[in-house]
């Protein structure tokens, strides 16, 4: 189970690191996202990461970290279904919106937690 936190945490760190040098795919991906009900797959892969995460903290060496991270992502996978596409699409635009130096700093919380969970196995 470490290899998992570890996978989810290198995944995290190289899509930060992309994301941040170049946001405009940030842009990109929101609007492929905002397509349809593409927007439930994503709540469907938050709930399945956070899940794994809370499944394997047995087996880290600092147990809070993934602990914390995979409850954050289960809580946004629910909230993701539970208020719709429509209020999801709303909040994606806001995102879009956003100049380039703000828009950076969420592929660099990423990149960050992606650390901190390979940190803690």
């Amino acid at each position: 189970m470490p290899y998992i936190v570890k996978a989810i945490g290198i995944f995290l760190i190289v899509v930060g690191v992309m994301n941040f040098l170049i946001p405009q795919n940030v842009r990109k991906f929101i609007e492929f996202a905002k397509v349809g009900k593409r927007v439930y797959i994503g709540g469907a892969v938050r709930i399945a990461v956070g899940a794994l995460l809370l499944i394997s903290i047995p087996s880290v060496t600092f147990p809070w970290l993934p602990g914390l991270v995979g409850l954050v992502a289960l809580a946004g996978g629910v909230l993701l279904i539970v208020m719709g596409p429509e209020k999801d699409h709303a909040f994606m635009d806001k995102i879009a919106a956003l100049p380039d130096s703000k828009l950076r700093m969420i592929p660099l919380l990423a990149g960050v937690v992606g650390v901190l969970l390979v940190y803690s196995v």
